[in-house]
């Protein structure tokens, strides 16, 4: 074995020629999992079906508008399943835009606000930084608990390029089904998984007030967002195995 080994290494030629196929291979595997290509299409759907039946109100926040992604953008992030809604709230008049999406890692992880937003006439005007929330159901854990269960999220501000520069404050995060994370590199942390969901919140004012309605938004989204994507979790993982 060793005499075999030591003739393939001192043939240069056949040491390249390996050498070629492992990079082909490994390269087509991970560009494989990054567009989901041997993700279960079953699987998708069943989650899909369960992102849809995110409640129209949460606490004193209720649905006002719902709309579609554009074709484009479809095509564009492979998505599966997607939800943009519009959310007021009862007592103070603040309105939130979510749009969550749900498909395969590569595609998801890479389209982020900084690139979408100056495309649509914004700048940057705050460079992103991490913000965490945690929910009503975090606050009753342990201490040795609550850090897992706290969801992170990237903050970025914007700025319109015209007379009105409207502001913009946007945050978004990454899941797998479980809680909402804001790594550095999410196109590599996420490459072995067989989905991804992303969630993007907007919303037009920056005072402190806005921050606070931020918060109580989150509080009352992530726990219904949690439970709706863990319903079927298990079974899809399943689905996807088979």
């Amino acid at each position: 074995m060793f005499i075999m080994v030591r003739k393939i290494m001192s043939d240069r030629p056949t040491v390249y020629i390996l050498l070629a196929v492992i990079v082909t291979i490994t390269s087509a595997t991970l560009h494989g999992r990054l567009v989901g290509r041997w993700t279960s299409q079953s699987a998708l759907a069943t989650l899909g079906q369960e992102l849809a039946g995110l409640p129209t109100t949460l606490g004193s926040w209720y649905q006002v508008a719902t709309n579609e992604l554009p074709k484009e953008s479809v095509k564009m992030l492979q998505c599966s399943a997607h939800q943009h809604r519009t959310y007021r709230d009862s007592v103070t008049g603040a309105t939130m835009d979510l749009i969550i999406v749900l498909g395969p890692p590569g595609p998801t992880s890479v389209h982020i606000p900084e690139i979408c937003y100056p495309s649509q006439n914004y700048k940057i005007v705050s460079q992103r930084s991490r913000k965490n929330f945690s929910d009503k159901r975090s606050e009753q854990l342990q201490d040795s608990e609550k850090k897992t269960s706290v969801d992170e999220f990237w903050k970025v501000t914007f700025k319109t390029n015209d007379v009105a520069a409207k502001n913009v404050q946007v945050y978004y995060g990454w899941s797998q089904g479980e809680r909402w994370e804001a790594p550095e590199q999410p196109r590599f942390h996420y490459s072995g998984s067989p989905w991804l969901y992303k969630l993007q919140l907007a919303t037009s004012s920056l005072d402190d007030a806005s921050q606070r309605d931020t918060e109580r938004f989150f509080q009352e989204l992530l726990p219904q967002l949690r439970d709706h994507m863990q319903t079927k979790l298990t079974s899809a993982k399943k689905s996807n195995q088979d």
